[in-house]
């Protein structure tokens, strides 16, 4: 077998060459620059090399074509838009920074509340470069390593994540309430459980209603020895219609106003699987948005 895919990846190198000099770059939205297309093909092989070595779960399409494999399109088509996206997620606040690096050089001689301002902007451009590099991160974590099973106090982890997000504007306005009915222990991976909850939790903090006088975030919960049913209930803004089917979508938005790179309930989804979960998102644009979670209930900790 091993002596089968070391052919195959020779074979898959020569084609590749081939590809480099002949195949046309394909342009998007806009024209990428010669890297670009450089890291793109480079990413193509790497899924075509991933896909030869995942032997289990190639299906050849044709016996006279040299390499069709249905993995390789799926994971080729996801690697595109990745990469594209992210590239542009990451260089689009590293060049805010850097114009205002240099207008802040020209305004150098003005008071300092207008240099502070500027700092202030290169603050939120870091930060939302650091929010990027840490979705890519949690999204690697999660395909990379094995479930990690624990006993959890699941109200506990609630609070726990409710309190990282404190730093998020109108944090305090907001009413949270936890309930958990449970009839038995809970058992799940602790870190893919919290990454979950902070995620939507930071939705709903997000995406508040400031029009709406009371705002809230309530989370019910039940818990059997088979598995535990999560539901997430606010207030805000809600989920457009157009935008509802598509949430789960990689670099898709749920708000107008976001300004986020859109990987945030791609991932919930993604760690939710993993699990052996479900999830279901229902919105009322304007008035409010559910999420409902189904965990199985693992019977023993891994030791």
């Amino acid at each position: 077998m091993q002596l089968e895919i070391a052919g195959e990846i020779h074979t898959l190198r020569a084609s590749w060459q081939n590809y480099l000099t002949k195949t046309p770059t394909r342009v998007s939205v806009e024209k990428p620059s010669s890297s670009d297309c450089v890291v793109k093909k480079g990413f193509h092989f790497i899924a075509l090399v991933v896909a030869l070595l995942s032997v289990s779960q190639v299906s050849v399409l044709a016996e006279d074509a040299p390499v069709k494999l249905v993995p390789v399109l799926k994971i080729n088509k996801e690697l595109d838009s990745f990469v594209y996206n992210i590239s542009h997620n990451l260089r689009s606040p590293l060049a805010s920074v850097i114009g205002l690096v240099n207008v802040a050089r020209l305004d150098r001689g003005k008071k300092p509340e207008v240099i502070y301002q500027y700092f202030d902007m290169i603050e939120k451009s870091t930060l939302k470069l650091d929010e990027t590099l840490k979705e890519i991160l949690d999204f690697s974590q999660n395909l990379r390593t094995d479930l990690k099973i624990s006993e959890i106090n699941l109200k506990e982890l609630c609070d726990e994540s409710l309190n990282r997000l404190k730093y998020l504007k109108d944090f305090e306005k907001i009413e949270k309430q936890v309930d958990i009915i449970s009839e038995t222990t809970f058992h799940s991976d602790h870190n893919r459980l919290s990454l979950i909850l902070t995620y939507i939790f930071s939705n709903s903090i997000k995406y508040r209603d400031v029009q709406k006088d009371s705002l809230f975030i309530k989370i019910i919960a039940s818990i059997s020895s088979t598995h535990s049913m999560l539901s997430i209930l606010d207030n805000g803004v809600g989920i457009h219609p157009d935008r509802l089917p598509k949430v789960f979508d990689m670099f898709v938005r749920t708000n107008e106003n976001s300004d986020g790179a859109g990987l945030g309930l791609y991932i919930v989804k993604e760690v939710i699987e993993k699990l052996n979960g479900t999830i279901e998102i229902t919105s009322a644009y304007g008035e409010w948005t559910r999420a409902d979670i189904t965990l199985p209930n693992y019977e023993k900790p891994n030791c």
